[in-house]
């Protein structure tokens, strides 16, 4: 197992992410101050379990209202006492415009946990449509064709979710794990929203 402590800026929470999908092992990344997107984040594709928590505090991983905080694209990733804040995924305009999934938190695939954890001020913006057409669905909580709850509210998939997004059917109840292996315990969601993209002009 690898350790990445004392970590509080940017830049080395991206090198902890580009370490640990590197090195074959068990991580946990110990977050030990806010932190402020000045970029993307590396997908996270474990083939080992990786922990990125808060050290002794809730710190804040923060998008700026420019970036999505984490992709998961695969591997057992276990989030806790962290807040989420600010993160954006907006989808590209034309044709039907592309949708805007998961401004805080992205799951393409594999085993999510949140706990003691906190979603506030995310969003996904649909991508506008081009001329006749439609744009893309932002959606509420929720990724395309996905049933899902968080906190009793329901939100079916048109799109993305401003603070949630994943692949499929995935379970956000605060208590109870999902069939699309998400479970979120003892976290909240406050200001979260998906936004759909305008539809094109006529002639």
């Amino acid at each position: 197992m690898a350790n990445f402590n004392n970590v509080d800026t940017f830049a080395e929470l991206q090198q902890a992410l580009l370490d640990s999908k590197n090195n074959g092992q068990a991580d946990t990344i110990n977050i030990t101050g806010d932190i402020t997107l000045s970029g993307l984040l590396p997908l996270i594709e474990e083939e080992s379990a990786l922990t990125i928590t808060g050290a002794g505090s809730n710190f804040t991983i923060n998008g700026d209202n420019a970036h999505r905080l984490f992709f998961v694209k695969s591997g057992t990733v276990n989030f806790s006492n962290l807040v989420f804040a600010e993160g954006l995924a907006r989808g590209g305009d034309g044709n039907s415009g592309g949708a805007g999934m998961g401004g805080a938190l992205f799951i393409y695939d594999g085993t999510v946990s949140v706990s003691n954890s906190a979603f506030i001020d995310n969003q996904a913006i649909g991508g506008d449509g081009g001329r006749y057409i439609n744009g893309a669905g932002g959606g509420g909580l929720g990724g395309d064709g996905a049933n899902s709850a968080y906190n009793g509210s329901n939100a079916g998939g048109g799109g993305g979710g401003g603070g949630f997004a994943g692949d499929g059917n995935k379970g956000l109840d605060a208590n109870n794990g999902g069939s699309g292996g998400s479970f979120f315990d003892s976290s909240s969601a406050a200001g979260n929203f998906g936004q759909g993209g305008n539809g094109g002009g006529g002639t």
